[in-house]
């Protein structure tokens, strides 16, 4: 999960002050919405490290995770 919201979040670091600002101007909010998909028990590691922690604070930023479990044969 943490290689995935880093790929994006590279593309988002810089514009902190532009979200802040859209979300004073618009009164909107902000959410990372991030949805694990389990396939045949194989769960992912569910971590995220500082630098994400850091921008989600930066912009206020809700975090949502969901997971959803495949059926699986055993």
């Amino acid at each position: 999960m943490n290689n995935q919201l880093q790929q994006i979040l590279n593309k988002l670091h810089n514009k902190s002050s532009i979200i802040n600002e859209i979300k004073k101007a618009y009164s909107v909010e902000c959410k990372l919405s991030i949805v694990v998909k389990i396939d045949e028990g194989n769960s992912p590691a569910l971590y995220m490290d500082k630098d994400i922690i850091k921008f989600a604070a930066s912009i206020e930023a809700e975090l949502d995770v969901d997971l959803y479990t495949n059926p699986y044969e055993n």
